[in-house]
């Protein structure tokens, strides 16, 4: 069963009704291949803020002292490490850029040698084969990717901060 079908209660088929989407690009969106469109984005945080909001108001109503303890260390515990996985994140889309900018210049190296007049068809060949590796490695889908994990684990943090409180 999906992680989004045990929060939701939805089937994928429905999910992707809901957000407009087709159901092939919500499988792809929950296998991390594929990003959604900032509309169905939007719709998603908005129904996952409002479950969140729903289960605080029915957690904080009955609950023993002792298992209100349990639950917040849990939920520190838990805290920390979706914190720590966000700063791994952070990093990934610092290396990420970077790479891009090397990219780039690479690029440029590579147009350089391919207009002298001594071109070295062989260096030629090896270069283009390395950008073409690289471009689809540094492409602006796969920043998307870390970028929506990124917005996911800070959707997180808040959620469980506000949940400490």
């Amino acid at each position: 069963m999906s992680h989004f079908k045990k929060i939701t209660g939805l089937t994928q088929e429905e999910m992707a009704l809901y957000l407009g989407v087709h159901r092939s690009q919500w499988s792809m969106y929950v296998s991390g291949k594929r990003a959604l469109p900032p509309e169905a984005t939007l719709k998603l945080s908005n129904l996952l803020e409002h479950l969140e909001k729903g289960k605080l108001k029915k957690q904080s109503s009955a609950m023993p002292d002792e298992e209100k303890k349990s639950m917040q260390t849990g939920l520190k515990k838990k805290l920390l490490e979706i914190e720590i996985l966000l700063h791994q994140v952070n990093v990934k889309i610092d290396e990420f850029h970077q790479n891009r900018e090397e990219l780039f210049t690479k690029i440029d190296s590579l147009d350089f040698i391919k207009n002298e007049k001594d071109n070295n068809n062989a260096i030629t060949t090896v270069l283009e084969k390395r950008v073409e590796k690289l471009k689809s490695m540094y492409s602006l889908k796969n920043l998307e990717t870390l970028t929506i994990k990124k917005a996911s684990l800070e959707f997180e943090i808040n959620s469980i901060k506000k949940r400490l409180l």
